[in-house]
């Protein structure tokens, strides 16, 4: 999905584990402003125009030599505390008190309604290796900055048709998880951003995103039941 009304970093494609971001070279941390260039797309109807890129899905994470790695700057909460759930309880207050999984921290995770909570999380992956056939590895890509598994069909733009781009989809369930994936951007799909879809304000009607279709293998305007942004 290509969200464009998150206050969140902006990355324009997802690549693949086995190069920094933004295919620097190996050995290398790019800066988010390498990643974030802009992108050009194109309507159904195959006519070009310039769009804002997608945002990341939390901390920006580096891909260096085959491995996600931290990036120098993070901190013990990458992802900026959100407002406390009223009542909520933390699972934990420091990275020490988790010890399952890859990687174990401690961090603020967004539960909806502009509120989150401390819990503890960890790395599906730290390399391609890590992920079944037919996935990749996705360094960062959970809003809480965990490394996720995704299916893909593109790591870069360099794997799609010239003059597309390489983008994030299967977030119309809302920007809790990791992507379901990346995939190419194509003339054959319906829309470009979620600004194509409408606004979705409708009382009691599902918002509507842009999301990547498997069935179609394109991207469609897709029903969501995450709350329209306010």
């Amino acid at each position: 999905m290509l969200r464009t009304r998150f206050a969140l970093p902006l990355l324009v494609l997802s690549v693949g584990c086995r190069k920094s971001v933004g295919d620097a070279e190996p050995g290398t941390v790019p800066s988010v402003g390498t990643v974030a260039s802009a992108a050009t797309a194109a309507t159904a109807a195959g006519t070009a125009r310039e769009k804002a890129p997608p945002p990341a899905l939390g901390v920006l994470y580096a891909q260096v030599n085959g491995k996600c790695i931290v990036p120098p700057t993070d901190t013990q909460s990458p992802v900026p505390p959100e407002p406390a759930r009223p009542g909520a309880t933390n699972a934990c207050e420091k990275d020490a008190e988790c010890t399952k999984g890859k990687n174990p921290r401690c961090r603020s995770v967004y539960i909806g309604h502009g509120m989150s909570h401390k819990e503890c999380t960890a790395d599906a992956c730290e390399k391609d290796a890590d992920c079944a056939t037919g996935t990749r590895c996705f360094c960062g890509g959970a809003h809480d900055g965990r490394n996720a598994c995704i299916a893909f069909n593109c790591r870069s733009n360099a794997d799609c048709e010239k003059g597309y781009v390489c983008g994030l989809a299967g977030m119309s369930g809302g920007h809790l998880h990791p992507p379901a994936g990346s995939f190419c951007r194509t003339s054959r799909d319906t829309c470009v951003d979620d600004g194509d879809c409408g606004t979705g304000n409708t009382p009691g009607a599902p918002s509507k995103v842009c999301d990547y279709v498997a069935a179609s293998n394109r991207f469609e305007c897709v029903a969501t039941h995450y709350p329209p942004p306010g």
